[in-house]
């Protein structure tokens, strides 16, 4: 019998193709009009963060009332590291918060909000092209992540000392219920954060891919056209990538554990099926010290079984900043169900994870409004 989560999802899935059908005409005469007229539908404003780096970031924000304290502290943590900051919004910034925005960035741009983050980023990537700026480095990224969790620590440092041309975050890898990668599914990564480098942004075909890409409103295929397809491209490019996280990494690491922490892994999950619960709270009432190899083989096989059921950022978020030392979180409702918000604000209080306090009282302040 099909489980309430799952019908719920699957009738959410079926009405967003539903309306994507009618939306695919209706977004190809929205896109072309948007196009012809682009330039005069964004406002564009300078920054006081005028340094000589050639290091950009484009940061894609959507904040509808007012901007979190988490949005400048990222833009101040970029500049901190020599970036140029251009702040692409999806949404009006009122007047204060411009003007303390300011201080951090080298240039804003607001814009309708069409076209998700990609059609934030396209026009992001149109501007520096249009401004005849070549960055030696480029960050893409937008404010779906609390990233970095933890600011004395050098992740965007370290990822320049790499020798590739692409560093993300994460990479989805399409997995089956023994872990195993799904045929005909393509792998790619997360749109939330990249990083272009070793010349790559000189590649006239990469460039391409951005200033032709097709602005939707339709989740799917902004996923299909816009995460998938770029990274074809980069393979299509040969372009050297890595990512520091996936649901691959997870898996595979998960035989290093003792029984203990495999237990307090699989108590971190956020489970959604009721057959599920059921299992894992039969397992942890039933533990077997006498066979404990078997034991953890059971363990490891329920934990590959909740995270293929679902994102991995939502079943196993909790233990990727418990045992994985993962330094982002994904803040999207989608993601941030109030199972796991409530997980990690347990957590939180009871210092079992530590991140900057901005982000601790954002997160804690998070279910009260």
């Amino acid at each position: 019998m099909i489980s309430l989560y799952k019908l719920k999802r699957e009738i959410n899935r079926i009405q967003l193709q539903i309306l994507g059908v009618f939306s695919f005409y209706t977004d190809k005469i929205k896109a072309l009009l948007y196009d012809r007229n682009w330039k005069n539908l964004i406002q564009l404003s300078d920054g006081s963060s005028q340094s000589n780096s050639n290091k950009y970031a484009i940061f894609v924000i959507y904040q509808k009332i007012s901007l979190a304290t988490s949005i400048f502290e990222t833009c101040n943590d970029l500049l901190r590291k020599n970036y140029k900051v251009l702040i692409i919004s999806n949404a009006s910034i009122n007047s204060s918060d411009i003007f303390q925005l300011r201080k951090y960035v080298w240039r804003i741009c607001i814009r309708p909000n069409f076209g998700y983050d990609f059609g934030a980023y396209r026009d992001g990537i149109r501007l520096l092209v249009e401004w005849k700026i070549s960055p030696d480095r480029l960050i893409m990224m937008n404010d779906s992540i609390w990233f970095p969790l933890n600011s004395d620590k050098e992740d965007i440092s370290n990822m320049e000392l790499l020798p590739l041309d692409v560093v993300c975050l994460q990479e989805y890898i399409p997995l089956n219920r023994l872990g195993q990668l799904r045929i005909n599914k393509k792998k790619y990564y997360g749109s939330f954060f990249y990083m272009f480098q070793n010349g790559v942004l000189k590649e006239k075909k990469f460039i391409h891919f951005w200033i032709n890409y097709q602005l939707t409103n339709n989740k799917y295929r902004t996923i299909k056209n816009g995460e998938i397809k770029l990274s074809q491209t980069f393979e299509e490019l040969n372009f050297s990538c890595i990512a520091l996280f996936s649901n691959q990494t997870f898996i595979n690491h998960l035989p290093n554990f003792e029984n203990h922490d495999l237990l307090i892994i699989l108590n971190d999950l956020v489970v959604e099926e009721s057959s599920l619960v059921l299992r894992i709270a039969s397992l942890q009432s039933n533990f077997d010290s006498s066979n404990a190899d078997e034991y953890k083989l059971k363990i490891i096989q329920l934990i590959v079984e909740c995270v293929y059921r679902a994102n991995i950022l939502t079943t196993s978020s909790l233990p990727l900043l418990r045992f994985y030392n993962v330094n982002f979180l994904k803040k999207t409702n989608e993601i941030m169900t109030s199972k796991l918000l409530c997980k990690i604000q347990q957590a939180i209080k009871s210092n079992a994870i530590s991140m900057d306090k901005f982000i601790i009282d954002e997160i804690l302040n998070r279910g009260s409004r």
